[in-house]
């Protein structure tokens, strides 16, 4: 009897601060507190403005409403929303968490100034129970994440981040989890997940450092289920993805980030693509190397067999494409496939090694064997005026069975597989957006010498001497 009486009286209580709080909230204007709000929730660094209206709501916890607010970092703007709502036991309380954040803007480059220029723990307050709705994020260069909606909640050996966005029109999820965070910000249960409809990234392993440099070790498995994806996340003009057939691809490597990332033990392994392995070091403002060997790749698989022609013009692509700016950096890449597939046919010892150096690609060889019993070497600079990029170098080709290799290149022209059989020669190449010269050439066709230039525009034989 007296435990239901103390349990009514404490039922009362609670309903009786429910409508003392409820009322204060209908009489009391707290327009008439916003310098109060906004100094008790500015920090030395980061500033709130609020240029809407400020109310209390009781439901469904006791919460501030704040409208059209303004967050800045040294006066620029980090985040526009059209209401934050700030909750916890003491709503006033001079920390900026238990924030929910509705139909806003925010700009990740001043964001990350600010994280960068905080200590740890004071990074760690802002990640506690914040909460997005309708958030779209400003990456810079004009990238954008659009309609973000989610929660991070950081409870002090735990981190949960778990939203839902959209980035160029493709709907991703996203979601990482740090468990068992030490004093010192480590975590050695670290697991990191995104996913669409056409692929899915997972991470586990651990992390150090967290909250400021974010340093991670572990291994990273990758699954597609379709590539024509790539073109819109990357910006890849490139018509050629588009007609790849579905293609279940499965990448794992060993991934560290620490300064700068390293991925090891790479391993590419599909239906079409066979036993990929590489390694690749990206190391900002030092030299970058990438390492690819692949045993097959089987592009009618890839791209279907009644879509040979598009492989027949893929260099015509790569024409069409030559238009991308060089990036300033440094690298080492060097490419082996031992055997492509192409149009029913198969081209062997693929090589390719190049390097990127002060805004220049030196190309030391490209060579193949092709059908025909063609085999070609190419070397040369890729460089960059005001206008276009340009390559430059030298080609060297020999085909023993020359009408082989043009039935197979799909030119089946009487004018062009009339020439002869054995074919070798040497020319001086200029490669130009949709242009391709050769010039000085001097060769032998079926024992016979001769000379000329080669012009080809697009999928037009412009002129042949």
């Amino acid at each position: 009897m007296f435990s239901i009486i103390k349990r009514n009286k404490l039922i009362t209580a609670i309903l009786l601060f429910f409508v003392i709080l409820y009322g204060v909230s209908k009489v009391v204007h707290f327009n008439q507190y916003r310098s109060f709000i906004e100094e008790q929730l500015t920090t030395e660094d980061l500033e709130f403005k609020i240029n809407g209206n400020i109310e209390f709501e009781i439901f469904p916890m006791p919460h501030l409403e704040l409208n059209d607010v303004v967050v800045s970092y040294k006066d620029e703007t980090i985040v526009s929303a059209d209401k934050i709502r700030k909750g916890g036991l003491n709503p006033f309380k001079h920390e900026v968490q238990n924030l929910t954040i509705v139909n806003a803007t925010l700009n990740y480059s001043i964001l990350n100034q600010y994280i960068e220029s905080s200590d740890q723990q004071q990074n760690v307050k802002l990640l506690t129970k914040l909460k997005l709705k309708n958030v779209d994020v400003l990456l810079g260069a004009g990238g954008k994440i659009n309609n973000v909606k989610g929660v991070i909640d950081y409870t002090g050996k735990k981190f949960i981040a778990d939203f839902d966005a959209i980035y160029k029109r493709v709907p991703l999820q996203f979601q990482l989890k740090l468990a068992n965070i030490t004093p010192e910000m480590a975590s050695k249960d670290v697991t990191f997940k995104i996913k669409s409809d056409d692929f899915t990234v997972n991470f586990v392993g651990e992390g150090f450092d967290l909250f400021s440099k974010n340093n991670f070790d572990g291994k990273l498995k990758t699954e597609f289920q379709n590539f024509t994806f790539l073109t819109t996340l990357f910006n890849l003009d490139i018509e050629e993805l588009s007609y790849i057939d579905n293609e279940n691809l499965n990448f794992s490597a060993d991934f560290k980030y620490v300064d700068f990332i390293t991925l090891d033990n790479i391993l590419i392994d599909s239906a079409n693509i066979k036993n990929l392995k590489s390694s690749i070091n990206i190391t900002p403002n030092l030299r970058n190397v990438i390492d690819i060997s692949v045993d097959s790749i089987d592009m009618d698989g890839l791209f279907g067999t009644e879509r040979s022609e598009v492989m027949r013009n893929s260099f015509l692509s790569l024409l069409s494409n030559f238009n991308r700016t060089i990036p300033d950096t440094e690298v080492d890449f060097s490419a082996e496939i031992k055997n492509i597939k192409i149009n029913n046919q198969n081209v062997t010892d693929f090589t390719l090694y190049a390097d990127l150096v002060n805004g220049i690609i030196t190309v030391s060889e490209l060579s193949m064997i092709m059908p025909g019993d063609t085999a070609t070497k190419v070397i040369g600079i890729i460089s960059h005026n005001d206008i276009r990029p340009i390559f430059e170098g030298e080609l060297n080709f020999a085909s023993n069975k020359f009408n082989e290799f043009l039935t197979w290149i799909g030119n089946e022209n009487e004018q062009y597989t009339k020439l002869g059989n054995d074919l070798l020669f040497k020319s001086e190449v200029i490669i130009i957006p949709h242009r391709m010269i050769l010039s000085d050439i001097k060769g032998v066709l079926d024992n016979k010498t001769f000379q000329g230039k080669y012009y080809l525009k697009d999928s037009n034989v412009r002129g042949v001497n």
